[in-house]
């Protein structure tokens, strides 16, 4: 008991020393003392409690260590098994389906299903449609279709241009061919500006068209005709009206007559040479009209 009063004062003074001197006697005191302790009979029970109790009081954590520096990196680990291949995946299945199966009401088509599934979806051909009403039937083709003839109420229009100085020959083509030669009396040529012809001086004078104006102009016979809407008078058949344009010529002609293929006056089923004498060089421009028959 002695004992343990010594130790207690000692500890009241070592502890105003700090707790790692403290903490060092102790622990010296324990280390030369223990077998003094045993051999006087050793340490009570409270004793040894007492003893602990103080060694626990005096040690008092210390303050923390600095961090160390960091370890070296590790080595690669080992590498991983491969792993097991993955389950087939599921295709799409067409089977054809032929017209007249069951399948797709006899329609035909195809069975579309994804592989395994059980469930096939029918893809299948439209039905066909209804017949329509018939229509009525068509106009009769015109005689004047490919490889007919001009007939007689059918009439032909286009244009010429001559170009130069003296005599040229301008071609006129005829894209549905007559149905026989053109005569060289039946071609008339003029402007549509032209007077009439003055056949009795009067007075009164009295004035008649001219052969031009009755077959391609006259009124009073059918439509009248001009170089931008160039026609031929009803009831004169295969007959050939030629328009030249005054106001837009740079020349001046003379018109001598039409001729066919070798010269010959007139015209073939298929066309004629337009025949003028440019008296003044330039360019003179017109148009044509022929009729059938």
């Amino acid at each position: 008991m002695n004992n343990v009063k010594a130790l207690t004062r000692l500890w009241k003074r070592l502890s105003t020393n700090g707790p790692g001197i403290t903490v060092a006697v102790i622990a010296m005191l324990v280390a030369l003392t223990g077998v003094a302790f045993a051999a006087a009979g050793a340490l009570t029970g409270k004793q040894k409690r007492e003893v602990n109790a103080l060694i626990k009081k005096s040690a008092k954590p210390g303050p923390a260590g600095t961090v160390g520096p960091p370890g070296p990196k590790g080595d690669v680990g080992a590498k991983g098994d491969t792993g097991s291949n993955g389950a087939p995946g599921k295709s799409v299945l067409v089977t054809p389906v032929a017209p007249g199966e069951q399948d797709c009401a006899d329609l035909g088509g195809a069975l579309v299903e994804k592989e395994g599934s059980g469930s096939p979806a029918e893809v299948c051909n439209g039905e066909e449609g209804s017949p329509g009403p018939p229509g009525a039937p068509g106009a009769p083709g015109s005689p004047w279709t490919a490889g007919g003839t001009l007939p007689a109420e059918g009439m032909l229009t286009g244009s010429w241009m001559a170009s130069g100085s003296g005599e040229v020959n301008v071609p006129l083509n005829f894209p549905i061919h007559l149905a026989g030669p053109l005569e060289s009396q039946n071609v008339y040529y003029g402007s549509g500006e032209e007077e009439e012809i003055e056949v009795s001086p009067g007075p009164p004078a009295v004035f008649e068209p001219t052969p031009f104006q009755h077959h391609c102009l006259n009124a009073t016979n059918g439509p009248a005709g001009s170089v931008l809407n160039p026609g031929v008078v009803a009831g004169s058949p295969r007959t050939l009206c030629i328009y030249f344009s005054a106001g837009t010529s740079t020349a001046e002609a003379t018109f001598e007559e039409v001729t066919r293929v070798g010269g010959a006056a007139g015209g073939s089923r298929a066309g004629a040479f337009l025949k003028l004498d440019l008296t003044s060089p330039g360019t003179m421009y017109g148009t044509y009209a022929i009729s059938g028959g």
